[in-house]
């Protein structure tokens, strides 16, 4: 059956909100909520997706530990059926504590680094061969290249690193349709100030690139064309936890249904708003209804 696939570990997010400042050293500041959940990347991004009526398949890294056990059974709520791929004894689950204000967040993360990089071509190419989209997977370009020259588009979304570099990406986006970096990410790999020519530089590489810039919309590159998409009106934020993996779930629901890619842009940009609705990456439950609404709301 044709499916959206993806691999990447799961995250555990200890979510705190409504807290009166950030604490110096020492001490110590009460939150008004707290909560519990499925972190982001690629987890979110195929939860948001079923929510959606898209087929997904999913591959991931979990133990016989206590914090297994307890992402597991928080992504089995989520009804979402996982390949476990993982055979080794360590706790493979990244915990992140994240500390929510209405402008931002803070993070606070463990991250055992036991990833899809420790996993073979092979393994990590029978988890997602056949799928019509997948989630790319940094350290296998090979197994995307295969992939797309079987059919399969391939979705990338980079993650914030401190030597973050366009050079060091290069090979990865060869086998890559859409990359969809953030503003930050954007500018610190190709060490631009402005995201236009960030955009421009990135573009040499991406056939169809997207750059994510919040609260200010998206900014996309494809077929020569340059093309802005203005923010989603009459959303009031409560936490931007995740809007990043959601909006990557709008843009692979048009890609999958076939959309243009400006239409699919809009329905990326609709389902990533709507999730900063609620705490955390997951708990704004958007459907198909809502964000096309969101969408004629904004862009008529």
């Amino acid at each position: 059956m044709s499916c959206v696939a993806a691999v990447s570990p799961l995250t555990l997010d200890l979510l705190y909100s409504g807290l009166p400042r950030i604490p110096n050293l020492g001490e110590e500041v009460y939150a008004g909520s707290f909560d519990m959940q499925i972190g982001g990347g690629p987890t979110a991004t195929i939860i948001t997706l079923d929510r959606l009526g898209v087929p997904v398949r999913y591959g991931t890294f979990l133990s016989d530990d206590r914090i297994s056990m307890l992402a597991g059974a928080l992504l089995e709520q989520h009804g979402i059926a996982y390949d476990n791929i993982y055979k080794g004894k360590e706790s493979p689950v990244v915990v992140t504590s994240i500390a929510s204000f209405p402008e931002d967040r803070y993070f606070l993360t463990y991250d055992p680094r036991i990833n899809a990089v420790d996993c073979s071509d092979e393994e990590i190419y029978r988890a997602l061969k056949g799928a019509k989209i997948c989630i790319g997977v940094k350290g296998h370009d090979r197994v995307m290249k295969r992939l797309r020259e079987e059919g399969t588009r391939v979705v990338f979304d980079v993650g914030w690193e401190d030597d973050l570099c366009i050079d060091s990406l290069k090979e990865m986006l060869q086998g890559v349709d859409v990359f969809t970096p953030n503003e930050k990410e954007a500018l610190k790999m190709t060490g631009c100030s402005k995201v236009q020519d960030a955009l421009d530089i990135i573009s040499e590489y991406a056939a169809y690139t997207v750059i994510t810039m919040g609260k200010e919309g998206c900014l996309a590159k494809y077929r020569g064309r340059t093309e802005y998409m203005p923010p989603i009106k009459g959303i009031q934020p409560v936490d931007t936890t995740g809007a990043g993996d959601n909006f990557l779930a709008g843009l692979i629901y048009g890609m999958y249904h076939d959309w243009s890619f400006s239409e699919s842009l809009k329905m990326a940009s609709a389902v990533g708003a709507y999730s900063t609705t609620e705490l955390g990456c997951c708990k704004a439950a958007v459907n198909v209804e809502k964000a096309l609404e969101l969408i004629e709301q904004t862009y008529g």
